[in-house]
Formats: C-alpha cells, structure tokens, sequence
C-alpha cells in the first residue's frame, strides 16, 4: 500500500541520522492514530537536533511544532510564529 511504503521510506531516511527532513503530508492516508504516531516520530526527530519540516493542510497536530507558517491560498504568508 501506498501508506505502507511511505512509511518504509520514513523509516529509511531515519536509520542516517539526517540532520534535516523534509515531509510532505505525513498522515495522508492514515488514521488519526497512526498521524499521531508519525508525528510523534518527527517530534522526537526534532527534540534530538534534526530540522524537521512538515508540509501540511492538515492542524490537527500543529501543536506539536515550535514554529508554524501559515499560507494563503495564493501563498502569501499569513501567520509565522509559535502554534499557540
């Protein structure tokens, strides 16, 4: 499944230790559970030293970032700053 090999994918850049990732949608496709769990995985990415940037339409897990960027539809900037 398309899911099953993102995650794969996810997995493999993981194991280099890189010190910046780049993801895009990261919970298409999977329920909120799993979102959760993928997110949590960037977090601790994160938390360790690695640059984690996460393309998004979804907020569901926004407050899990230290700092959000928010476009228009257009993509103008609308908001940069702290999720809170």
């Amino acid at each position: 499944s398309p899911e099953a090999h993102r995650c794969v994918s996810m997995a493999v850049e993981l194991l280099t230790r890189p010190s910046l990732l780049v993801v895009d949608e990261p919970g298409v496709g999977l329920e909120l559970a799993q979102q959760h769990h993928v997110m949590e995985l960037l977090r601790r990415q994160a938390d360790l030293g690695c640059v984690v940037v996460v393309a998004s339409t979804s907020p569901v897990h926004v407050n899990m970032c230290d700092q959000v960027l928010l476009l228009t539809p257009a993509g103008q900037l609308a908001f940069a700053g702290h999720p809170s």
